[in-house]
């Protein structure tokens, strides 16, 4: 199944749960450009069956400034999918940590994801039944 996630459905959905505004841009195939006081850019390093695995690259000046974003903001994402390593520069999101997917995991998964240029595109399949 191929699902279509608007960018402004997903900066809402952002905003509603964790109170961050946030902008989200096509930038190339497969990269995006997010905005949350800073900009860099977000390309999709890999997806698995429980999890989608990121890479961010940005300037010098602005990896400094992730880095200490990234130290501030430590306790909130402990509670939150996010897995944010800024030495690697990845980010990784936990599947089974989003609440609202957790009855779907149980019986699919996420086989591609794809930027375009205003959605994200999911490829869904279904957990073989043993």
């Amino acid at each position: 199944m191929r699902l279509e996630i608007p960018y402004s459905n997903i900066q809402e959905y952002i905003y509603i749960r964790y109170h961050r505004n946030i902008r989200i841009k096509n930038s190339e195939v497969d990269k995006i450009r997010i905005s949350y006081f800073i900009s860099f850019i977000l390309t999709i390093e890999e997806v698995k069956p429980d999890e989608v695995i990121f890479r961010y690259k940005a300037n010098m000046i602005v990896n400094l400034l992730l880095k200490s974003i990234r130290f501030l903001l430590k306790n909130k994402l402990e509670n939150t999918p996010v897995k944010w390593d800024s030495h690697t520069r990845e980010v990784v999101i936990d599947l089974k940590k989003v609440k609202e997917l957790t009855k779907f995991l149980k019986f699919s998964f996420i086989s591609e994801l794809h930027f375009a240029d205003e959605a994200t595109v999911l490829i869904i399949d279904l957990k073989s039944i043993s």
